[in-house]
């Protein structure tokens, strides 16, 4: 008489059991995971870079124009008397619109001395996903700096 007892407890337990197993859902997959979470690592460009100099700013943009993104801050470093940059270029997982496959990254040179124009890379990247990729870089010519005034109008009356 006893048998039946221990098997309608041993089903309860189970029950009770499973209910958590549920809810969690332990066997399924979690939302993170889901998700895509962690976001893939971003890809990382390095090389010389002729035509900076050592403390100056790269900046990785993608895109052109007005649609274009910042995707990643980096620094021209001295290394062995070679003028090298090394950037962080982070995915469209991480940022809507920054790195993914097809991409183009242009590099902007961002000079440390106030007044003086930034420079663009004559060259360009394809963004290839995780990973440390050899990009050497020629600053191309300063843009120019726009300076705009208010201008003082006189009033007409008759």
């Amino acid at each position: 008489m006893k048998k039946p007892r221990y098997a309608w407890i041993g089903a309860g337990l189970f029950a009770i059991a499973a209910v958590p197993a549920a809810i969690f859902g332990i066997g399924q997959y979690q939302d993170a995971q889901a998700q895509g979470f962690p976001p893939e690592p971003p890809a990382t460009y390095y090389g010389t870079v002729g035509g900076a100099a050592e403390g100056d700013g790269i900046a990785a943009a993608i895109g052109t124009g007005a649609s274009s993104r910042s995707c990643g801050n980096g620094a021209v470093l001295s290394d062995s008397g070679s003028i090298v940059y090394v950037v962080d270029v982070i995915t469209d997982d991480q940022t809507s619109g920054c790195g993914d496959s097809g991409r183009t990254i242009r590099f902007y040179i961002a000079p440390q001395k106030a007044g003086a124009g930034g420079k663009f890379a004559t060259q360009t990247a394809n963004w290839q996903g995780a990973g440390a990729h050899q990009q050497n870089l020629t600053a191309g010519p300063a843009l120019t700096n726009i300076l705009y005034t208010p201008q003082l109008g006189a009033q007409v009356t008759n």
